[in-house]
């Protein structure tokens, strides 16, 4: 069996910079996606950097420290991390399993964080 790859899209929604996560994210993906939040939140002007999780099949603890991460630098920067952990991806399970979506700044749609 074939593992699915981690894909990623960087775009910008209006005053925000999107990051758009699909397939595993683990712990041979989860550098590749802290470098690709972190060159996000290098974009500049942006007023939030948004993580789009909803077409994740798998997330693993390392995507955890990932994301833990982000959410970090955002408060030291005061750009906010927002994640939309989708309503029903691995992302979601293991956010509320490790109770993580009382840390971090979620939103239900990537709509709704942009606004």
């Amino acid at each position: 069996m074939t593992k699915a790859p981690m894909n990623t899209t960087t775009e910008r929604a209006g005053d925000s910079v999107l990051v758009r996560v699909e397939g595993e994210v683990d712990l041979a993906t989860a550098a590749e996606l802290k470098g690709v939040l972190a060159a996000a939140a290098d974009l500049g002007d942006a007023r939030r950097l948004i993580a789009d999780l909803s077409d994740v099949t798998f997330f693993g603890s390392a995507g955890l420290t990932v994301l833990l991460t982000a959410h970090e630098r955002g408060c030291e920067t005061g750009v906010p991390f927002v994640v939309v952990p989708g309503t029903e991806s691995s992302a979601r399970r293991i956010l509320e399993i490790t109770e993580m979506l009382d840390v971090l700044t979620t939103a239900d749609s990537v709509d709704s964080a942009i606004s």
